[in-house]
């Protein structure tokens, strides 16, 4: 894009509490005064504006006011802007980086587009509804329904438009999707750029290409065709290659300009020279095996939901660095992109979910149709981030069921439409491997078990592990999960049940057995976190996870988090010896 405008910050906020404010036309249409809705909370009246609020964008409504804490109906955002200032040609874009749940959008009366699913972008061209001021109106449809492919929550369900809104403003043309990947010579310690890039490119226009670094300063030229697609491979460059150790990244811009040298659109990323992949057994980084020390980090915080400060969320990677992590799951659904750029800075191999989750109805041609859509607008978002290293399909769905399997084969052909290299898997729950028939469309091998919590005997996870090892021995195995709840402050002497001492002894067994027998391990849960599924009110007043490493508001460090990073720094010690 050449230009970026913010939408963010205020907007008026109304709840749709009978479903009717469509119906009605109270919302998404101008008043004759042409200010903002009348009667916006009784229907029947014409009080102006009775009950807007003035909230902040990105934002959870749960978080507005305590008495939105447990809604999940339908809300309306509105907002007025000016018409931007364009050159002749100029297009504009009204960008939506995610909402919770799903949103329609309307445009000076008119109905512009609308987004089915959560968390992941919509980018709606806007050019021709435009007038000198703009009157903009998003409904945010707060709950998932049964035939979504997330028809419960394990997480609070964090409504509204949880991600930045803006306009985004492109030459007459304009880049429909750039894809950077590296090609690697490890030993010559060399790389280069290999792009695809699709538009409606035309004779005679060019994209000029350029890579700035450490010690580095290239640029060139790339001819077109009327074509749309361009794929091109960059000359070999003295490189050194992104690792969680050295995380080095370079900047990478391509410009389109036309036959007469007017700029017509402007792509700009940050790039890491590695390469992942799992094969013969083993996950590899830039040819190299590696074990995955792990956690899962949900994007929840209790003072701020969804929409937590830049800060709270470097400090909560930091703390994954600390423990002597080198990879984070970000579970069960794509979190926010400034999460994925903190990661490609900080060396730490990510993980990427869709809300594939749990009872979602394989049968159900709509479900289908929203786990193919949302996995590969996640491929597309977040295909040029260096630190993504495994995409995932799923969590915990019936993997059993041969429909799971063609889903699951389904989706890993949309993603190698995009990415053939890096690994495709799904958490994976099923008690025998032997049944698991998801496990067929993976390159990696991942087993969820809580044994030590929901099923005895945790000495047991090691000959689980075996088992899937036994029957794919060319894949490489992840314990995915694993955990004990802990209510922070509760000790016990005898070890007993949501004690801390209990959950530290618990994952420091469980880990070195997935030392022995996997390829890595992922501990669940970086924090506690809220969650309306869990009732209980024996511990921790109920309606929360406790398995955390830390407090859900991160005060209060657990026996386990001391515990973890003592053998977790242990094996990075030992680990960066063999890998250099």
């Amino acid at each position: 894009m050449l230009r970026h405008i913010s939408l963010s910050g205020k907007w008026k906020f109304v709840l749709d509490l009978q479903n009717r404010g469509l119906a009605w036309g109270k919302y998404q249409k101008r008043t004759p005064s042409g200010i903002y809705p009348e009667g916006a909370g009784d229907l029947h009246s014409h009080f102006d504006d009775l009950l807007l609020d003035e909230v902040t964008v990105p934002g959870n409504w749960q978080k507005y006011r305590p008495e939105y804490k447990y809604y999940e109906g339908a809300a309306f955002f509105i907002r007025y802007f000016d018409r931007p200032v364009l050159a002749e040609g100029e297009r504009v874009f009204l960008h939506i980086e995610g909402v919770s749940y799903r949103a329609r959008f309307f445009l000076n009366d008119h109905e512009v587009g609308s987004l089915n699913y959560p968390y992941l972008p919509a980018n709606i061209e806007i050019t021709s509804c435009l007038l000198d001021i703009n009157y903009l109106v998003i409904r945010v449809e707060g709950a998932s329904r049964p035939e979504d492919s997330l028809p419960q929550f394990g997480w609070d369900n964090c409504a509204g438009l949880i991600r930045p809104v803006s306009l985004q403003i492109t030459g007459r043309k304009c880049f429909d999707l750039v894809l950077v990947n590296t090609i690697n010579n490890f030993a010559a310690k060399q790389g280069q750029i290999k792009l695809r890039a699709t538009a409606k490119f035309s004779q005679n226009d060019i994209l000029v290409w350029k890579i700035t670094g450490e010690n580095t300063d290239f640029s060139g030229t790339i001819d077109l065709d009327d074509n749309y697609t361009c794929e091109w491979i960059s000359p070999a460059l003295m490189v050194t290659f992104w690792t969680p150790e050295v995380p080095v990244l370079y900047d990478f811009e391509l410009t389109w300009k036309d036959k007469a040298g007017k700029i017509l659109d402007i792509f700009q990323t940050k790039i890491g020279f590695r390469e992942f992949i799992a094969q013969s057994g083993k996950f590899m980084l830039n040819g190299k095996n590696i074990f995955i020390r792990g956690i899962s980090r949900h994007h929840l915080h209790p003072d701020y939901g969804m929409t937590m400060p830049e800060s709270v969320m470097l400090d909560d990677l930091l703390l994954v660095k600390e423990l002597g992590c080198n990879f984070i799951r970000l579970p069960h659904y794509p979190q926010n992109t400034e999460v994925l750029d903190a990661c490609d800075k900080l060396g730490l191999l990510v993980w990427v979910e869709i809300p594939f989750y749990w009872d979602a109805t394989l049968a159900n041609p709509v479900t289908r149709e929203q786990i193919y859509g949302q996995l590969e607008a996640m491929v597309r978002r977040d295909y040029n981030h260096p630190a993504v290293a495994i995409w995932s399909m799923a969590n915990e769905i019936n993997s059993e069921k041969p429909e799971a399997l063609e889903c699951l084969q389904c989706c890993r052909e949309i993603i190698q439409r995009y990415d053939s290299v890096r690994p495709v898997t799904f958490a994976s729950w099923p008690r025998h491997a032997s049944n698991n028939l998801g496990l067929q469309a993976v390159d990696i091998c991942c087993l969820n078990r809580y044994r030590g919590w929901y099923d005895p005997n945790p000495e047991l996870i090691g000959g689980e592990l075996d088992s899937m090892r036994n029957l794919y021995p060319d894949k490489p195995v992840l314990l995915t999960e694993f955990g004990a709840g802990a209510e922070p402050g509760r000790y016990s002497q005898k070890l007993e049940k949501w004690s801390e001492e209990y959950q530290a002894e618990l994952l420091a067994n469980i880990v070195q057995q997935a030392r022995s027998h996997a390829n890595g391990c992922i501990i669940w849960v970086l924090a506690d976190f809220n969650d309306p599924s869990r009732v209980s009110q024996k511990v921790s007043h109920g309606y929360i996870n406790n398995k955390g490493l830390l407090s859900d508001d991160r005060k209060h460090r657990k026996l386990s988090f001391e515990r973890v990073k003592t053998i977790y720094n242990q094996w990075k010690l030992a680990d960066e010896k063999e890998f250099v």
